[in-house]
C-alpha cells in the first residue's frame, strides 16, 4: 500500500523523475505488499508513459511482462501477479490477454470473499479496461467500487492520472456527477 501511495503522490506532484530515481535506488526488482506485487519496471513504465517517453515506457513494460509471466507460472493462484500482468499487457495493446489476466485476478480473490483485499483487483481491472479502450467496462467497475465501501472516491478519480483516458467520456462524467451528489455534507453540523 505504501508503494502505491508513494507512486501516486509522486505522480500528483508531477515529480516523475524523482519517482523513477527512487525506484532505481530501491533494492531488488520487486515491490510486494499484501495487496500488490509489481516489478519496479512496471512502475517505471507507468512513469515514463506519463512523461511521454514512449520508447522507455515500452522497454520497461516488456521487462515487467517477462518478470510477471514467470511469477504467474510459479504462483498461478496469486491474484497480485495476474493483475499486474494484465496492466503490462494492456499498456502494450494486448487487449484480450490483459482482460483475461485482470478477470483472473478478480476471480481469484473476489470482493465477496474478501471485502478489503479484493478491492485492488477490481480497480486494476477497471484500469485495464480503460487502457484497452473498453470505456464502458471500466466505468462499470468504477461504479461498482463507488457503490460499496472502498477507498475509491470521486476525489481520487478526479486527481489520479490512471483515469486520464476516461476524463472526457460522457459515462465517466456522469459517474462523477452521480457520486458527487451522493456525498453532500452539512457544513453547519459540527
Amino acid at each position: 500500500m505504501r508503494r502505491r501511495l508513494r507512486k501516486i503522490y509522486a505522480c500528483y506532484c508531477m515529480n516523475l523523475r524523482q519517482a523513477i530515481e527512487r525506484l532505481s535506488a530501491t533494492p531488488g526488482a520487486w515491490i510486494r505488499t499484501k495487496c500488490w506485487a509489481m516489478p519496479k519496471s512496471l512502475l517505471a513504465a507507468y512513469a515514463y508513459r506519463l512523461l511521454g517517453e514512449q520508447d522507455r515506457s515500452r522497454q520497461a513494460y516488456e521487462s515487467a511482462e517477462s518478470l510477471l509471466e514467470a511469477e504467474v507460472r510459479s504462483w498461478p493462484d496469486d491474484p497480485r501477479y495476474h493483475s499486474s500482468l494484465g496492466i503490462a499487457y494492456a499498456a502494450q495493446g494486448r487487449r484480450e490477454e490483459a482482460i483475461r489476466e485482470g478477470k483472473k485476478a478478480v476471480g481469484l480473490l473476489p470482493v465477496a470473499r474478501d471485502a478489503f483485499y479484493g478491492l485492488p483487483y477490481v480497480q486494476d481491472l477497471a484500469f485495464i479496461y480503460a487502457l484497452t479502450g473498453e470505456t464502458e467496462a471500466a466505468i462499470d467497475q468504477l461504479e461498482y467500487l463507488l457503490s460499496i465501501p472502498s477507498w475509491m472516491s470521486v476525489s481520487w478519480l478526479r486527481m489520479d492520472p490512471e483515469w486520464d483516458q476516461l476524463r472526457n467520456q460522457p459515462g465517466f462524467i456522469r459517474l462523477l456527477e452521480k457520486h458527487s451528489s451522493l456525498v453532500a455534507f452539512d457544513s453547519s453540523h459540527p
